[in-house]
């Protein structure tokens, strides 16, 4: 009977010693002891943490937290614009990430779940951090702002670990054009370096098979860390049409993981010209303009009038002249026939002349 009292005990003080640990690991309160974190859940990728918990690059966190408002109903004190913020330091190349809720109100003797998401970036060292959790609000219209540091988060990277960033057929639809390319991006987020490391394209129904050998550095805040390139792709002319998957195939040096593969489908179609249509023009009736009679008179008919009208101009110009001359070639011949004696002596030459001059 002894011992089963002492064996209740020992059971009893057991679950408090859990309950005490419990409650001490969220110890954090405000000046007042009234506004206290009651719990605090984590969820990375799917899978829940009641403490510290473990990410990789790239995770993703959420962190549920209970915040309580321990006054009692009749102080009527409600919290308000209550808040709560997860910032994890140094994480991000040095510089912190952080994140924070919404604003909530909590009444006297009640508790209020604030959640906050958060991003593991891929650049990140395999390191342990500290997690911050600020609580921040009015109480008894007096600010009030904590801070709780109980939990830590591992973030655990694998030595080797390459990451396919982008994997893309440029153009994944041919039909006259029968070129594309394969893009492929590629990022190490493993602890080690991947010297000599290479990746396949290829397809063998279509022939395809291209091999590149590539150098990924281990410090995810070095370029080097990262590479990027593009498979040029030519099809034949003669390939049928149909759908061809082109496959991508990563091989880590000596073997170390197993090959990443995946692939991309290629759909090849017949080249079908557009036909030239032919469009037919309305005739288009042109009618002359009204033609007018015009004579046209030849050069040569134009220099004998113009030689017309100059005689004609000649003659009226130079008359007297000519009547002149006339007259005195008519005295002439008349004095001739009178010395032949066919003309009177009686006949006045001199006033025939004079009449000749009037009249001119």
């Amino acid at each position: 009977m002894v011992k089963i009292k002492l064996k209740t005990i020992l059971i009893a003080i057991s679950v408090l010693f859990v309950l005490l640990t419990a409650s001490a690991g969220y110890a954090a309160t405000s000046t007042s002891g009234k506004v206290t974190i009651d719990d605090i859940k984590v969820t990375v990728d799917g899978h829940s943490y009641n403490g510290d918990f473990d990410v990789v690059p790239g995770s993703n966190v959420k962190v549920k937290v209970w915040v309580k408002n321990l006054y009692a109903d009749e102080t009527e004190v409600d919290l308000k614009d209550v808040s709560v913020a997860v910032k994890i330091d140094d994480i991000d190349d040095g510089e912190p990430i952080e994140e924070e809720s919404d604003e909530e109100d909590i009444d006297t003797n009640k508790k209020q779940v604030f959640t906050i998401n958060l991003k593991i970036p891929l650049e990140v060292e395999d390191e342990n951090y500290d997690v911050e959790i600020t609580v921040k609000g009015e109480e008894n219209k007096t600010d009030f702002e904590f801070t709780d540091n109980s939990i830590n988060m591992d973030v655990n990277k694998k030595r080797h670990n390459i990451r396919v960033n982008r994997a893309e057929l440029t153009s994944n639809n041919l039909k006259c054009t029968r070129t594309t390319s394969f893009a492929v991006n590629l990022q190490n987020l493993g602890t080690e370096s991947e010297e000599n490391a290479k990746f396949r394209v290829y397809n063998d129904e279509l022939g395809i098979s291209k091999e590149i050998q590539f150098t990924l550095d281990s410090d995810p805040f070095d370029s080097a860390s990262k590479y990027g390139t593009s498979v040029p792709i030519s099809i034949s002319p003669d390939v049928a049409t149909g759908t061809y998957p082109i496959s991508l195939k990563i091989d880590y040096p000596d073997g170390t993981e197993n090959p990443i593969e995946l692939s991309k489908d290629l759909v090849i179609e017949d080249c079908v010209k557009p036909k030239t249509t032919t469009t037919t023009q309305p005739d288009v009736i042109i009618t002359p303009p009204r033609s007018t009679s015009t004579t046209i008179i030849p050069p040569e008919d134009i220099a004998d009038e113009e030689e017309v009208v100059s005689d004609e101009s000649f003659v009226s110009k130079n008359l007297p002249l000519i009547l002149i001359v006339g007259v005195d070639v008519l005295i002439i011949i008349i004095a001739i026939v009178r010395s032949l004696g066919r003309i009177s002596k009686n006949t006045n030459i001199l006033a025939v002349r004079q009449y000749v001059y009037t009249i001119s």
